[in-house]
């Protein structure tokens, strides 16, 4: 789908990272997710305009609002060869990234350089954000990494997976990649 720009108040700088400031309080439909100016309604909506290739530098993606993901958020570009990152977080607490998949809600598949940070504004302790997989399916999981990814990190997130999924599977999955962190996370099936 295509994005709107909605209500921003003029380019920022966070950290040396691209970015435009949404007020709190602006409510517009649609603006669950904010990257570079752009809002999307879900995070694989973002994904996908990264994965295009047609933003470049550091990243730096917001989630405003709880986002029901009907596909896999798949991240596939390779940050690393751009000498990019790509920082994740919620804008505010209790921010919930859910879906019903019988897969991962959110995957890195091949990417490197990704933080994914539940605190809201990356300030704080303690893991906010939650990404829920509702699914019960065997391959349903919360997060994965996997393809050869490197340099990643998911901290502060809560985790949860379908009942049963976790068993099968998993609620973090990290396979065939290397030098990925996961830290300060609370993982768990839901009931």
């Amino acid at each position: 789908g295509t994005s709107d720009y909605w209500g921003y108040n003029g380019p920022t700088s966070n950290q040396g990272y691209p970015f435009l400031f949404f007020e709190e309080d602006l409510v517009q439909t649609g603006c669950n997710v904010s990257m570079d100016g752009a809002c999307f309604p879900t995070l694989k909506e973002a994904f996908d305009i990264i994965n295009m290739g047609s933003i470049n530098g550091n990243i730096e993606i917001r989630i405003n609002h709880s986002t029901t993901e009907t596909a896999t958020a798949v991240l596939t570009r390779d940050l690393d060869m751009s000498g990019s990152t790509l920082n994740i977080y919620p804008g505010k607490s209790g921010v919930i990234v859910s879906g019903d998949i019988n897969g991962p809600i959110i995957q890195f598949e091949g990417t490197n350089n990704v933080t994914l940070d539940g605190r809201p504004m990356q300030v704080g302790i303690g893991a906010n954000m939650l990404v829920r997989n509702n699914n019960t399916g065997s391959a349903a999981t919360a997060v994965s990494i996997t393809a050869s990814s490197s340099n990643n990190s998911v901290q502060y997130v809560k985790m949860e997976c379908g009942k049963g999924a976790a068993s099968s599977n998993g609620v973090l999955t990290i396979e065939n990649a290397n030098n990925n962190t996961a830290q300060y996370n609370d993982i768990k099936g839901t009931s």
